[in-house]
């Protein structure tokens, strides 16, 4: 069985060498599974919910993100930019088809740069 992440793009197929992987990695379980409140985001965004937020985990109850110290974010909180992200109509927010690997700018948080991101997704996907 081969599988894709709609979130970070890992692919569960054959590793760099032809050997079978024998993690797991889904959008449910992604470590980049987290983005904004859509109840935070401004009226004119395409994402936009009204009313109140009352999910328990939800990033918008963060404060003071480690890296940068703003509040409403995690690390890995990802942007919902239109362009590389679709709502489906169960909620779920996967990547856009054809849509290019996670880079700086699809994360909230200010400080990470391009490499930490790089990084970051690599060791994400060696560890599956």
């Amino acid at each position: 069985m081969k599988s894709k992440c709609l979130l970070c793009g890992f692919d569960l197929g054959p590793d760099d060498i032809g050997n079978k992987r024998t993690g797991s990695h889904s959008q449910r379980i992604c470590v980049f599974r987290s983005w904004l409140c859509l109840h935070s985001l401004p009226a004119y965004h395409p994402y936009h919910k009204e009313g109140r937020c009352f999910t328990a985990d939800c990033a918008h109850l963060e404060k003071n993100c480690p890296k940068c110290g703003k509040d409403g974010h995690r690390v890995n909180t990802l942007r919902l930019d239109p362009s590389r992200f679709k709502i489906d109509n169960k909620g779920n927010v996967p990547r856009r088809r054809g849509a290019l690997a996670l880079t700086k700018s699809d994360f909230e948080c200010s400080y990470l740069s391009e490499r930490d991101v790089a990084e970051w997704v690599r060791v994400q996907h060696d560890a599956c």
